[in-house]
């Protein structure tokens, strides 16, 4: 009889290749009937109490009470997993190299604990080339890279392989719109942030023209790490703001719109431009100054602004979506320290390029210069801006940005002395295309844009794997 019943046992294991035979307490209290399904249950009792082991996802049956007979009677489908999709974000853009090529990030987790890789898909949606890639799954979740050439693309990551050969049904999770494109920062009071909170806004409408959210600080009760920890890795088209800082978008989504139009990929704009500040401003709170404010800015002196707009995009999203250039607009505020703006602006730069670990960072310098009160905007100081083109000529990573002392017509306030809005492009259409314009205007063309430096996104180098 002992015979007999290991024979049976035998055959059973041959034909299967998955069960086992054995002794251990530690089994699911279910008994096998005359016919049982056993589902996911791995490990089961027969009618003479013992212990068989199974993998999931066979039918099976049990015959007879006295030995153990069992055959496959089907195979039950294993469902389909979860993938979650960590990186990269939806409407998240890239800076390019300038080979117009860039490592995008990946990485997530999936919910089939069998599951060993998983394939990533990258279906062009605007510009770009096709692109899929397998990455492997350890642990439950799976990280890597996948380089791409400029433009939008939809991102689709589906379960792949199990140990027992490839997943089905597999489940799937996509991004939308993952960029590869240009990215540039900006830095200005009040003429680059749009002259104050009600200023006119121009809402993008090419989908590649995009930025971050604008979060909420309230400088009394607010503390700056609380707000940078707050900030969230979203995206969106530009409308009504340029994230992390101004609450309107002034005149970016009409740059954003011509700049992807110029270059044909994805546009992302910060920006930590702060009104009525100064490159003076800058340094004191690089110093840790905390009393130089007084007014109403005070209590943002105190809090670190306007320099902690620029630290919170340098820390918290150039890492993830590198740079090309920053664009900067100062002078109007300095006149006080006119004599010193050459110094006082690279002890702001130092602490930018410092802190991104990218010292060859391109700038393009607004050309303007401050008026006193009762000075038209026409007659900016010329000693100030020999200044800014001395700083332009001694970097080579430096250009002429927005030749703003050149336009002195109608879209800028200008009516006469000590007007209080003087230099400052008025809030409407005509105001802000012009302000665009001059800005579009001074960024390389679509054959030059690629031979200025830029920082890439920090991938790991073991991840970036062809």
């Amino acid at each position: 009889m002992i015979t007999r019943i290991l024979k049976r046992l035998c055959l059973f294991t041959f034909l299967l290749s998955c069960f086992f035979f054995t002794t251990s307490a530690q089994v699911v209290p279910f008994h096998i009937t005359k016919s049982s399904n056993g589902g996911a249950t791995s490990t089961v009792k027969d009618s003479a109490q013992r212990s068989i082991s199974l993998l999931p996802g066979f039918l099976w049956e049990a015959e007879n009470s006295k030995y153990y007979e069992a055959k496959i009677t089907g195979i039950l489908p294993v469902p389909a997993g979860t993938v979650t999709i960590e990186w990269p974000k939806t409407r998240q853009i890239v800076q390019r190299d300038n080979s117009n090529n860039a490592w995008v990030y990946i990485a997530g987790t999936v919910s089939d604990a069998n599951l060993t890789s998983v394939n990533v898909q990258a279906t062009p949606v605007q510009g770009g080339t096709a692109k899929s890639k397998q990455l492997s799954v350890s642990g439950g979740s799976f990280e890597g890279a996948i380089q791409l050439v400029g433009g939008d693309y939809n991102i689709t990551i589906t379960e792949h392989m199990t140990p027992e050969g490839i997943k089905s049904p597999a489940g799937s999770s996509s991004v939308n719109r993952v960029g590869v494109g240009e990215v540039f920062m900006l830095m200005g009071f009040s003429y680059m942030q749009g002259g104050h909170p009600n200023a006119y806004s121009y809402a993008a409408t090419d989908e590649r023209s995009r930025t971050i959210p604008s979060p909420f600080f309230n400088v009394n009760n607010d503390n700056v790490p609380d707000w940078v920890n707050g900030m969230q890795f979203s995206y969106h088209k530009i409308v009504d703001n340029v994230g992390p800082g101004p609450d309107q978008s002034w005149a970016y989504g009409l740059l954003g719109d011509n700049l992807s139009s110029r270059y044909n990929v994805p546009i992302l704009i910060y920006s930590g431009a702060f009104g009525a500040t100064s490159i003076y401003h800058h340094t004191r709170n690089i110093a840790g100054d905390t009393g130089f404010g007084s007014g109403w800015f005070a209590p943002w002196a105190a809090k670190g602004f306007p320099h902690a707009s620029i630290r919170a995009i340098i820390d918290k999203y150039i890492p993830k979506s590198g740079v090309r250039a920053i664009l900067i607009h100062h002078g109007g505020n300095d006149r006080d320290q006119i004599y010193d703006f050459t110094t006082n602006f690279g002890t702001v730069m130092n602490d930018i390029t410092s802190r991104m670990g990218h010292s060859s960072l391109s700038a393009f310098i607004a050309l303007d210069g401050p008026y006193n009160s009762g000075e038209p905007a026409s007659n900016p100081s010329t000693g100030f801006l020999n200044q800014i083109n001395n700083i332009i000529s001694g970097n080579s990573n430096y250009y002429p940005g927005a030749n703003v002392n050149g336009y002195t017509g109608s879209a800028r306030h200008n009516e006469g002395l000590d007007c209080g809005e003087c230099g400052h492009f008025k809030d409407n259409y005509t105001g802000m295309s012009k302000y665009e314009e001059l800005w579009r205007n001074a960024l390389p063309s679509s054959s030059n844009i690629t031979n200025l430096t830029f920082k890439e996104a920090d991938v790991p180098a073991g991840l970036k794997v062809p």
